[in-house]
């Protein structure tokens, strides 16, 4: 088994990703948007500049995941689906980086362990379907731990470059996602 995991973990990356997006995607629009999920369509329809404008004066939230649902929305249309395929993407990406970030730093037992928690776990669900910033901070928070792991078990200067882009995409999604 262990084999046969390492061997193939860029194809179970795969289809761990693949799997997520296909149960998430299915009837993802059949609950309605809810208000906050309105005011992130509210504020993806302006163009980028106003939307980092808003975010410094009049919104505590910070600006990166409204400008990146802002050029999301104008590739795949603003309707339920469309807004919360965003946080189905990067949820479902997360779920491969878990297995990843298990498998290349602990065990394969861990790696398919985490794998299957996160799969059935009902609040990684939940925010993988709402069209919010929670889903985009799991990923960038998974990808920071496993470039600081990189770092330590083999540091370089583009790991350390990466791992400074995915902590400050962080910051920029979420203020208390930092902590």
């Amino acid at each position: 088994m262990k084999e046969f995991i390492f061997k193939y973990k860029y194809l179970i990356f795969a289809a761990i990703v693949i799997v997520h997006l296909v149960f998430k995607s299915y009837k993802c629009d059949e609950a309605g948007l809810w208000f906050d999920e309105c005011f992130s369509v509210q504020l993806a329809q302006k163009n980028a500049d106003e939307i980092i404008r808003i975010s410094m004066q009049d919104d505590p939230n910070p600006p990166l995941y409204g400008v990146l649902l802002h050029y999301w929305v104008e590739v795949f249309g603003d309707s339920e689906t469309g807004v919360r395929s965003l946080s189905i993407f990067a949820s479902s990406l997360a779920a491969g980086v878990l297995f990843l970030l298990c498998l290349n730093f602990f065990n394969w037992q861990t790696s398919v362990f985490a794998s299957f928690m996160y799969f059935t776990c009902n609040e990684f669900y939940y925010y993988g379907l709402e069209a919010r910033t929670y889903a985009l901070i799991i990923l960038f928070v998974l990808c920071s731990y496993y470039l600081f792991l990189s770092i330590i078990k083999r540091p370089t200067f583009i790991k350390a470059i990466l791992f400074a882009i995915a902590n400050a995409c962080i910051f920029y999604s979420h203020f208390l996602a930092c902590f």
